[in-house]
C-alpha cells in the first residue's frame, strides 16, 4: 500500500499463497490495522495494492475490496 513519498507499508502474503491450492481460488484478508502499524498514513492512500515478488509468480486476481470486516484474516 502506498501513500506518497516515503509513505508505504507492506504485509507478506507468501504463506497463504503457498498454502493455496494450485489452480483453485482462495481469499486472503489483510487487516488494515497492519498497514497502519507498518507505516502507511491511511488518510493519504494513493496505491491501495502493490504486488512484489523475488521469484516467479502466476496469479490471477478477480477482485479487491477494502472492508472493515473479513473472516480468516492473516496476522500482522
Amino acid at each position: 500500500m502506498g501513500c506518497g513519498t516515503d509513505c508505504a507499508a507492506s504485509v507478506p502474503v507468501d504463506r497463504p499463497l503457498r498454502a493455496a491450492a494450485t489452480g483453485g481460488w482462495t481469499q486472503i484478508a489483510v487487516p488494515l490495522v497492519c498497514l497502519g502499524k507498518g507505516g502507511a498514513d491511511m488518510s493519504r492512500i494513493d496505491r491501495p495494492l502493490a504486488i512484489r515478488t523475488d521469484g516467479a509468480l502466476d496469479l490471477t486476481i478477480s477482485g479487491i475490496r477494502l472492508t472493515q470486516t473479513a473472516k480468516d484474516k492473516i496476522a500482522c
